[in-house]
């Protein structure tokens, strides 16, 4: 069977076949798109390292993925590196508290589960279900702790999350992060 469609025998800038994008934007350069794709397979695993302490220069970086043509993960037999990746993202997913992070790290996770070639759908999916349960143990174990809290310090902690956080039990600041992370997550999908 030949692809009688519109890319069909036609060459990208590097003279490689351009591959049709499951989902361009209209307007979306296609031969830009794939560059930009390429590029970041490579780079974009180095940057979240680099700002994996920086909460929030790493939450807008964590909805690259969602831009990319991961089909070409696929393609270039990178199944690996994009599960890698997806397992980064959940990585900080578990480590920060910010929101914006939460969803969008979220986000990613849910859109590698619907997205792109069904290979890497597994993956995603794979990836998205190890971060659920891993995010149900959490909320468990935060519901746990704070239950120990003696009632009076579960009176005060509750007022010190109204008025100042960070002078509440952490038992209660776990058990909301978890909370948060959960909601994320069911959120996006």
């Amino acid at each position: 069977i030949h692809n009688t469609g519109p890319t069909a025998g036609r060459k990208g800038r590097f003279g490689r076949p351009k591959v049709a994008a499951a989902a361009a934007a209209p307007g979306v350069d296609e031969d830009a798109q794939q560059e930009a794709t390429v590029a970041l397979m490579q780079k974009l695993p180095m940057l979240l390292t680099q700002f994996q302490s920086e909460p929030h220069v790493v939450a807008p970086l964590l909805a690259i993925p969602r831009l990319l043509r991961v089909e070409l993960f696929s393609l270039r037999g990178q199944s690996d590196a994009y599960r890698a990746l997806l397992q980064q993202i959940d990585g900080l997913l578990h480590r920060h508290s910010l929101q914006e992070l939460m969803s969008e790290a979220a986000a990613t996770l849910a859109f590698a589960s619907k997205e792109g070639p069904a290979a890497l759908q597994e993956i995603g999916m794979q990836v998205l279900h190890t971060s659920s349960s891993t995010s149900v143990t959490k909320l468990s174990a935060a519901a746990a702790a704070v239950a120990r809290l003696k009632p009076s310090q579960l009176s005060e902690g509750v007022a010190d999350l109204a008025q100042n956080p960070a002078d509440a039990p952490d038992a209660l600041l776990s058990l909301l992060t978890s909370l948060r992370r959960c909601h994320a997550l069911m959120a996006a999908g």
